[in-house]
């Protein structure tokens, strides 16, 4: 960009210094061979107030030709350059790595280039006689209404996660993005193929389950042997009990955490076995409130509940509903100071129920709010004043509402308090 500036400004003075050297040599010309130009002319002109406005008009025409002349070069210039750039854009769409298609406004494909040929193992003839439809594979769901939709619409999509088809019957997964472009609706797709990537998830995911898994008897087998050792031993002198205590709290720490994992990995993995059963919402989010008892009367925490339908029912799975409400009010009751306030709300808007979990905790800092449901992430505000917690929670929060059909917002204040809101399908 910047050498295209320093080229123009150099072709603009070289253009400027022409005109003015052209207008000197005319001038020059004039005056050192005005006796001659004199004498040609008819004697009238002699007087300055006759050839003195003809030679104006000279010097305009000469100055018009002169100009017409630069805009025409100026123009072949830039023709030339348009063609440069449309040529060079074709090349790098032809030869990128990352598989382009372009489409029109019925979703038929137009163009593609040689990467796309490669993915879906077919020749470019066969696929410009394809719309973009025919490539996407329905998933589980077998919805693929809101991606078409889009589509349809002209909206823009930004690295979404879905399945397309292949020539030889497998899938591959994608991460699309449309874009809009040029002056007939044309769109751009771009596939960058993460096959890979979910592949190596997915192996993580089983081996993080398996360890889970074979994790669980042996944690299992310590904590009931502890109980039994405080059983035998009611007569434990305080520093004895001290160092059971730690023991005991380091052990529920380990199942909590083997817990999340598992939960992470059977939702990864899409091996979570829901079945869904009617509870009635009320009931429900009361016992929450009864799991986190003790630490709600230690903390002296204020609890509100508003339940704007009362006895409202749903059909979902418990597991999954348990793991989203649990987890926020978990989360709203360790992040609130002593003689704070935990609130959970449900209401029916339409057909959906929206639950709301607020507290006034310690917040989140306004530059970490975008990554609060990433896996692994934890505020620094909550690292630094609370040493316990995985950064799993949130992310199996928003696995499970993921999979109960339903979204998840969150609304912040830095030491002011959080709001988290799930909408379920009832």
């Amino acid at each position: 960009m910047i050498v295209g500036m320093m080229i123009s400004s150099q072709t603009r003075w070289l253009r400027i210094g022409f005109y003015v050297s052209a207008l000197i040599a005319v001038v020059v010309v004039m005056v050192v061979y005005r006796d001659i130009l004199f004498f040609l002319l008819p004697d009238e002109w002699e007087t300055p107030m006759v050839w003195v406005p003809q030679l104006i008009a000279i010097l305009a025409i000469f100055g018009s030709v002169l100009f017409s002349t630069s805009v025409v070069v100026k123009s072949r210039f830039h023709e030339r350059e348009l063609k440069g750039s449309q040529e060079k854009f074709a090349h790098l769409y032809k030869s990128s790595p990352v598989p382009y298609v372009s489409i029109n406004e019925e979703g038929r494909i137009t163009l593609v280039n040689l990467a796309a040929i490669r993915l879906f193992g077919v020749t470019e003839k066969q696929l410009l006689t394809l719309s973009v439809s025919d490539l996407l594979e329905a998933g589980e769901d077998g919805d693929l209404t809101l991606v078409l939709g889009k589509l349809k619409t002209g909206v823009s999509i930004r690295d979404l996660e879905i399945q397309v088809n292949t020539a030889s019957g497998g899938l591959r997964w994608v991460l699309l993005s449309v874009f809009n472009y040029g002056p007939n609706s044309e769109r751009l797709v771009s596939l960058v193929d993460i096959t890979h990537q979910k592949e190596v998830e997915a192996a993580k995911s089983e081996f993080v389950s398996l360890a889970s898994h074979q994790l669980r008897t042996p944690i299992a087998a310590i904590r009931w042997n502890l109980e039994l050792f405080l059983l035998a031993h009611d007569d434990l002198t305080e520093e004895q009990n001290k160092y059971y205590v730690k023991i005991e709290r380091n052990v529920i720490r380990m199942i909590n955490l083997i817990n999340d994992f598992l939960n992470v990995s059977k939702l990864e993995l899409g091996t979570f076995a829901a079945e869904k059963k009617q509870i009635n919402l009320t009931e429900f989010c009361n016992s929450v409130f009864d799991e986190f008892e003790e630490k709600i009367t230690k903390q002296q925490l204020a609890v509100e509940k508003h339940y704007n339908t009362d006895g409202l029912t749903l059909n979902v799975d418990r597991s999954l509903i348990h793991i989203v409400i649990s987890n926020l009010v978990s989360n709203a009751v360790k992040y609130t100071p002593n003689g704070g306030t935990v609130s959970l709300t449900y209401e029916q808007v339409e057909r959906n129920v929206v639950i709301e979990v607020k507290d006034t905790g310690m917040g989140i800092p306004k530059e970490e709010v975008d990554n609060i449901f990433r896996k692994f992430f934890r505020a620094s505000n909550a690292r630094a004043n609370i040493g316990e917690g995985t950064g799993l929670g949130l992310y199996i929060v928003k696995k499970a509402t993921e999979m109960l059909g339903g979204t998840i917002s969150m609304t912040t204040k830095h030491n002011e308090g959080t709001v988290f809101t799930v909408s379920l399908p009832l």
